[in-house]
């Protein structure tokens, strides 16, 4: 959090804040606090160090794959891309965009309307209702998903 007190008064030199939100996600180790010197410094700054992250973490997977096989080395880089371009060709990039959607829609949804129940269960069983509709909602799209994928 020193920081994002740093930044602060970087930011009273004329720097703006999606600048230090950009530093911010570039240069901290953890997402939390990543999270926690964006929202520091503002709104505008805590979207950006967010983002910047989080695109750090997506490529962390695909880097280390390749170092582990070729190494620093950049002759390895062409059979690396065509073999990525095989396993994650555009249908499967669609195919995982309208699961992340239909995940992202029944795990926002499904809790939403089952706290709107109005029957007098108990909060227990309401929460347990909701949870139970989250997990089968998920194994239906993941059924779904494989069905497609393998028939």
């Amino acid at each position: 959090m020193h920081i994002a007190d740093a930044m602060e008064g970087a930011l009273n030199f004329g720097s703006s804040e999606e600048a230090a939100g950009m530093w911010a996600g570039g240069a901290i180790h953890e997402v939390a606090q990543v999270v926690a010197a964006g929202g520091a410094i503002g709104g505008a700054a805590l979207a950006v160090a967010t983002v910047v992250k989080l695109a750090r973490v997506l490529m962390l997977a695909p880097v280390m794959a390749y170092l582990s096989v070729y190494g620093f080395s950049r002759w390895g880089l062409p059979e690396f891309e065509r073999t990525v371009g095989q396993a994650f060709g555009s249908v499967a990039a669609l195919t995982f965009m309208l699961k992340v959607a239909l995940y992202s829609l029944a795990v926002a949804v499904i809790p939403i309307a089952s706290g709107l129940n109005t029957k007098t269960y108990g909060e227990g069983t309401r929460l347990q209702a909701g949870t139970t509709r989250v997990l089968m909602a998920l194994l239906v799209i993941e059924g779904l998903s494989l069905a497609v994928r393998f028939l």
